[in-house]
């Protein structure tokens, strides 16, 4: 099992090519997790409350670059881009004695908005033959110091609760009800290497 850096796991969803998982919830932060390496690579933080829905734009995606969007109470949308080049390598677990793997247990506390302790246990044991037994498996918590932090790109504010790419706009729901149905961003980078900000709302 994995956990967010606190609070609960509110949105999940897979990239098109099935290699990283996206996270949010009420950490206010939008995590990026590898499936093959099985940990956390890189976190997104842009949001200031909890963070509701989370997609892949499939087509701005290939086997180097991503596009994703989010939402959140903050009420923001926002885009990020990432490449693989982008992403930390995983730190290898510390490895014990005796056939066992164990992650270092963390202990941390916030000073925002939300003051909490976050302790993360993780052990795995292996028999004779080298095989790996238990069925619930915590993994350890990566501090923020050891993950890559990705900027976002923002195109526009609203009580949004749920987006959608499609492949010449994008969708989002507000709380009260309207669904807008924007132009992409022009596809043109600033100073920052990032993709304008640019976008029009065409219908409500």
């Amino acid at each position: 099992a994995f956990t967010s850096y606190y609070g609960g796991l509110i949105t999940v969803t897979w990239s098109p090519d099935g290699r990283y998982i996206l996270t949010g919830g009420q950490d206010d932060i939008v995590s990026i997790w590898s499936f093959a390496d099985a940990t956390l690579v890189a976190r997104c933080q842009g949001h200031s409350s909890w963070v509701t829905d989370v997609k892949f734009d499939p087509w701005r995606c290939d086997e180097r670059n991503y596009r994703f969007g989010s939402v959140g109470e903050d009420c923001k949308l926002l885009l990020w881009d990432f490449s693989v080049g982008m992403l930390g390598r995983p730190r290898a677990m510390s490895i014990k004695h005796r056939g066992s793997m164990t992650s270092n247990a963390i202990t941390r506390k916030e000073t925002n908005s939300t003051v909490g302790r976050i302790r993360s246990h993780s052990t795995i044991s292996e028999d004779g033959d080298g095989a790996v037994n238990g069925a619930d498996v915590v993994h350890g918590f990566r501090t923020k110091a050891s993950t890559a932090i990705l900027p976002p790109v923002m195109i526009d504010n609203h009580p949004l609760s749920w987006l959608e790419f499609q492949e010449d706009s994008i969708m989002t729901a507000c709380k009260d009800g309207h669904i807008h149905t924007w132009d992409r961003p022009k596809e043109g980078t600033g100073e920052n290497g990032h993709y304008s900000n640019d976008a029009e709302k065409n219908a409500t």
